[in-house]
């Protein structure tokens, strides 16, 4: 059998913190300390030695969940009363910051034995433990990214390099319709629409290569056999070789750009077809758009006439700039929907025109204006 004098020798040297602790209940008395235990607490023997083991090292009072005292004494208790190891599940006990009123974040792995003396009477209660705080600190750190990842609306995934899908979030589950077995089983250029496969494939070797993707669109089939149109940024990381991606579905922004790309086709085909000069205001964004009728009535530049910069007051004439700016502000701030007033405006030439303007506003559901055409 070890000594007791041996045993402390190697209890001094062991690069586990250990204490060595009195089983005075309540106080548990700090007897003796290691060099692994002053390091890993960034205590000296004088903040140790001598004090009760919660005098020395308290709940931090500033964490309304701290519970290290309590558990601490229960399990001191137990092996008091039981003379048995106790092993504690991974404990959150902060520690003092010597020389201030401030804590340290800390985790532990800690383990409570008993020392019985030669009558086998329990002398000592040797704790010792196992500093977690950074794998504690890292497992909460990828827990937040997973949550992140899981719970993201964007789709995320996983990749390697040889074309297959490695992990996949569930809203890319949602959005396509596979199952995570169903998207990882084929190479993700078999889900992509026939027309965009060769330029896939040409964005997929840049990125193999260390280019990183932005705004990258393709389509890809949903399992009811739909296409959907995907924007894509992603990156490798050079150490694990695996392609890191995130998509948005942005089926809808497409379609609403082809109707708009539509209706203002329509709309230019309609403005050379009339002999009116038609003009759209986007008053949301105030931007307006005269067509070609002001060139050939009026005899306006199109491109001057059309600058962010242009002020239309600036070509009435001058008697009529007051009435007209009044009659389109009671309609701006009216809950109408027509307009039509009479104005005179002056011609690049100089000349004196009489127009009829008349228009129609475009509200949304909160009766603000969003656009007046005339």
């Amino acid at each position: 059998m070890v000594g007791k004098k041996a045993l402390f020798e190697f209890f001094k040297i062991s690069p586990t913190p250990s204490l060595v602790l009195l089983p005075d209940a309540p106080q548990f008395t700090i007897e003796n300390v290691n060099e692994a235990f002053l390091e890993a607490t960034q205590s000296t023997l004088d903040d140790l030695i001598g004090k009760g083991i919660f005098e020395a090292f308290p709940d931090n009072d500033s964490d309304p969940a701290a519970d290290g005292v309590a558990n601490f004494t229960k399990s001191l208790k137990m092996v008091s009363e039981t003379g048995k190891k106790h092993q504690m599940p991974v404990q959150k006990y902060d520690i003092p910051i010597r020389g201030t009123s401030e804590f340290e974040v800390r985790y532990w792995e800690p383990v409570n034995v008993p020392y019985f003396n030669e009558h086998g009477k329990l002398e000592f209660i040797i704790h010792c433990v196992k500093d977690i705080t950074e794998q504690e600190k890292a497992e909460k750190q990828r827990k937040e990214y997973e949550y992140f990842f899981n719970n993201s609306n964007d789709c995320s995934c996983i990749a390697n390099t040889e074309g297959y899908f490695e992990i996949v979030n569930a809203s890319f589950n949602k959005v396509l319709g596979y199952n995570h077995n169903e998207l990882i089983s084929k190479k993700f250029i078999d889900f992509v629409h026939l027309d965009d496969i060769a330029h896939t494939l040409e964005a997929f070797n840049q990125l193999k290569s260390g280019t990183t993707l932005h705004s990258f669109n393709n389509r890809y089939r949903t399992k009811e056999g739909e296409y959907l149109w995907f924007e894509w940024n992603a990156t490798l990381n050079p150490i694990t070789g695996k392609l890191y991606c995130i998509a948005r579905d942005i089926t809808r922004r497409k379609h609403n750009k082809e109707l708009i790309e539509k209706s203002n086709e329509r709309f230019e085909y309609a403005t050379k077809a009339t002999s009116d000069a038609i003009w759209d205001w986007d008053f949301e964004n105030n931007r307006v758009y005269r067509a070609e009728g002001f060139k050939t009535i009026f005899g306006f530049d199109m491109d001057e006439l059309n600058l962010p910069s242009t002020n239309w007051q600036n070509y009435l004439h001058p008697d009529d700039r007051h009435s007209a700016t009044k009659r389109i502000n009671e309609m701006i701030n009216s809950t109408g929907n027509y307009w039509k007033h009479d104005y005179r405006i002056i011609k690049p030439n100089g000349q004196v025109a009489f127009v009829q303007d008349r228009a129609y506003v475009i509200r949304g559901e909160s009766n603000n204006i969003i656009r007046i055409i005339g």
